[in-house]
């Protein structure tokens, strides 16, 4: 085949082929490159080696920056082959102490947060049997993902010591960094790159034998993984994604033709993840991410609460009064408050103190309801502050059990009270 030639579908076609072999026993793994952490905002290892080379020249003398020339026409360092020599860039740029590599790379992971793309990809991951992912990223983005998108825990093997663990399940996603993870001494350099570690090997053929790589981002620059492919017999296929305005280099075409595999042009890993989801059938994980945000700052809240009120030791009541006086006063101020007093017209006293101040929080609202008609019995004044929290959050499913017991216990509105429980118990 002719290097310019070389076989390609559309990713409407390919998606069409993944749901067909979803259905039979078929399994694909995802393999990950830099181009996928792209749109998280973590730059690509061209990007990296562009900034990188700008900085090695401007630290030169004239001297050092004969040499620096020299060495680029040795290696054939160009603009255009920048991505193609970013291990050597590297090992360049930090050569006088590798430790700073390390901290440059750490700080460009740092604060990244997973696009929307690894949002879906986690559903894949968690709801299919294609739960592999394998990359060459140091990064957390896939299991940062997984954290906050299915509080599904992954099996993460970020080094090669733990190369034994890994090991596919049905049940539980699995992640490999066959370079390491960014906190244990990331592979950069073109000496510790050029081949996969040795407790790799074994564990990844195992894997490519039995699951079809869909490759995402990736561009066979740094030639272990893609030399472990070129080595690997009897894998059963490969779909190697690429972006439309990035043709893949004549290496990657000759794996690609070798393993009778197709190439799929596509805009953006966000982009195929979102189109990979739709086909699948699942939908979007917003509501799902407010509901488990939502109960985690209750349990919080909850917890801290149920210590105010048991707390006898004065160190620890004094220590959480400084603790709250910290963080920006809110309603949950005012609940604490209540809650440190034991006279219910104290307690009244500051719940109408505090929704003067804070006359907008159905939160801070809903808990002077419940106090009014469990603790005062005053359910005439309940009964209105329940239907104002209600006006505004319909589906406060503790409000609305809530005052369906007042409508049931003291008002005898069966048929009321019963909707109310219902429309909770239909809240998802």
């Amino acid at each position: 085949m002719c290097e310019n030639e070389f076989k390609k579908i559309s990713l409407k076609k390919f998606l069409s082929t993944f749901i067909d072999e979803d259905k039979s026993e078929t399994r694909f793994c995802f393999i990950l490159g830099a181009g996928a952490s792209k749109q998280s905002g973590i730059p690509t290892g061209g990007e990296l080696a562009k900034k990188w080379m700008e900085e090695i020249e401007e630290s030169c003398d004239n001297e050092e920056l004969e040499i620096i020339n020299k060495w680029k026409i040795e290696k054939n360092i160009t603009k255009e082959t920048l991505a193609e020599h970013y291990t050597e860039i590297y090992d360049k740029r930090f050569e006088v102490d590798p430790k700073l590599g390390y901290t440059e790379l750490e700080r460009l992971m740092e604060d990244k947060e997973p696009s929307c793309g690894y949002s879906f990809l986690s559903q894949v991951l968690t709801k299919t049997k294609h739960n592999v992912v394998i990359t060459t990223n140091f990064d957390s983005l896939t299991e940062d993902a997984l954290f906050i998108y299915t509080q599904m825990k992954p099996i993460v093997c970020g080094h090669e010591s733990l190369a034994n663990f890994a090991t596919p399940l049905w049940k539980r996603p699995l992640i490999i960094k066959v370079h390491r993870d960014v906190f244990f001494a990331p592979k950069s350099s073109p000496e510790q790159t050029k081949a996969i570690d040795g407790g790799w090997t074994e564990k990844l053929k195992n894997i490519f034998q039995n699951f079809i790589p869909i490759v995402i981002g990736y561009g066979g620059n740094d030639g272990s993984l893609i030399g472990l492919l070129d080595k690997i017999d009897k894998i059963p296929g490969i779909y190697w994604c690429y972006r439309k305005d990035n043709e893949p280099n004549g290496k990657i075409k000759k794996l690609v033709s070798t393993l009778n595999g197709w190439f799929i042009p596509i805009d953006g890993f966000d982009e195929m993840m979102i189109q990979l989801n739709n086909v699948l059938g699942f939908g979007l994980l917003d509501e799902k991410v407010k509901e488990v945000s939502n109960k985690r700052i209750e349990n919080y809240r909850k917890q801290i609460e149920d210590i105010n009120k048991r707390a006898k030791n004065e160190e620890t009541e004094d220590a959480l009064k400084s603790i709250v006086l910290k963080t920006k006063r809110n309603w949950w101020h005012i609940q604490m408050e209540v809650d440190a007093v034991n006279d219910k017209n104290e307690k009244q006293r500051i719940y109408e103190k505090g929704l003067k101040e804070f006359p907008d929080s159905y939160e801070l609202r809903g808990e002077y309801a419940i106090f009014l008609h469990q603790e005062q019995k005053d359910y005439d004044s309940a009964e209105q502050q329940y239907k104002k929290v209600l006006e505004h959050e319909p589906d406060n499913i503790t409000i609305l059990g809530a005052y369906a017991i007042l409508l049931y216990n003291i008002r005898n509105k069966n048929d009321e009270a019963e909707k109310l429980i219902i429309k909770a118990m239909n809240i998802k």
